[in-house]
């Protein structure tokens, strides 16, 4: 989104259209996750200060614009969510008060920065990308265009602050760094055409490498096999369109919820998962967070299939007494590798 944004603001006629549409793409992907929040908000300001670069009407003009864009996008969220009977300030708590209590009260081990050491063949190849384009910069007299600085100094400021060693937060790291990697063939480019057939091989074959070493990665943290296998289980036990209590990642993704709270956060070395978290918010997420509340919703729902792994204390809890209150009605099967129950037929 930011992408595309950035194009539609950089091209044609300089207009108050162009800024104002910008702006309403980026948006809502400002309003759906805190982990991009920051890219956008910068990405906002880096265009309007370049805006007012051109002149005090430019820039008076491009701040009207995206701030208009802005609101606009958050006008369709809050009419979509309205629409769907979902309220606003539950979004906000759910999207952006949890998030930042639990960054506030958990441990976690190690950093972001401790992850993007963990993967030198991609810190190297960001490294080379981000020295080509100062390099290009300086000896072609290019002048950087908002998207860059909007992605350098989100690399920076989640470098500096992100005190979370895990994918959701280095994978986009790396991809978001790549906006540099072009630049390489600028240099590459000014050695002499031999020398560009060269690097673009040596580049090729490095991101093949890096692309199998990260497939092979994933493969060992997700069970690649295992998880055929048990989509090929699910399958055969005619889960899908039914209400289930199943926990990521063996939720399938083609059955309804039981619970309105099914995917949990872990504190890693504390007692403050989503569950504490979301219950010390207070208001009305507090009471859906409660033993009486898993269990009027499971009796509601009369779930197909039920797991009581990485389940929260609570919810185990409330999955094990509703069990014993229907154990005629379930089966318990072995064959996931998992404490997991189904229906009876009939």
């Amino acid at each position: 989104m930011i992408l595309a944004a950035s194009i539609l603001v950089s091209g044609g006629k300089k207009s108050g259209m162009r800024p104002f549409a910008a702006a309403l793409i980026v948006a809502p992907a400002v309003l759906n996750s805190p982990k991009i929040t920051i890219l956008g908000g910068q990405w906002f300001l880096v265009e309007i200060a370049w805006a007012w670069r051109d002149g005090r009407q430019t820039g008076l003009r491009a701040s009207l614009a995206i701030g208009a864009g802005g609101g606009a996008a958050a006008a369709v969220a809050f009419a979509v969510l309205l629409s769907r009977r979902i309220s606003p300030r539950l979004v906000y708590d759910l999207v952006i008060r949890f998030h930042a209590a639990f960054i506030r009260v958990a441990h976690f081990d190690g950093s972001l920065a401790g992850a993007l050491r963990a993967e030198p063949a991609l810190l190297t190849l960001v490294a080379l990308g981000f020295i080509c384009w100062v390099f290009a910069l300086a000896t072609r007299r290019l002048a950087p265009v908002p998207l860059e600085i909007t992605i350098l100094l989100f690399l920076v400021i989640e470098l500096a602050t992100v005190p979370m060693p895990y994918k959701q937060y280095f994978a986009p790291w790396f991809v978001l760094a790549t906006v540099f990697i072009p630049s390489c063939f600028y240099v590459f480019h000014d050695l002499g055409h031999a020398t560009v057939d060269l690097a673009c091989a040596v580049l090729l074959i490095w991101t093949i490498h890096t692309s199998s070493e990260s497939l092979e990665f994933f493969g060992r943290l997700r069970g690649l096999q295992w998880r055929r296998a048990y989509a090929a289980y699910l399958d055969r036990a005619g889960v899908a369109g039914k209400s289930v209590l199943v926990p990521v990642p063996a939720h399938p993704i083609d059955a309804f919820d039981a619970s309105w709270y099914w995917v949990r956060s872990i504190d890693p070395h504390g007692q403050n998962d989503t569950e504490t978290v979301m219950a010390s918010l207070g208001g009305p997420l507090a009471a859906r967070f409660s033993l009486a509340t898993y269990l009027r919703e499971l009796e509601r729902a009369h779930p197909y299939m039920l797991m009581d792994i990485d389940l929260s204390p609570r919810q185990t809890e409330a999955v094990h007494e509703y069990l014993a209150r229907h154990s005629a009605e379930y089966e318990r099967r072995a064959a996931t590798g998992a404490h997991t129950w189904f229906r009876r037929a009939g």
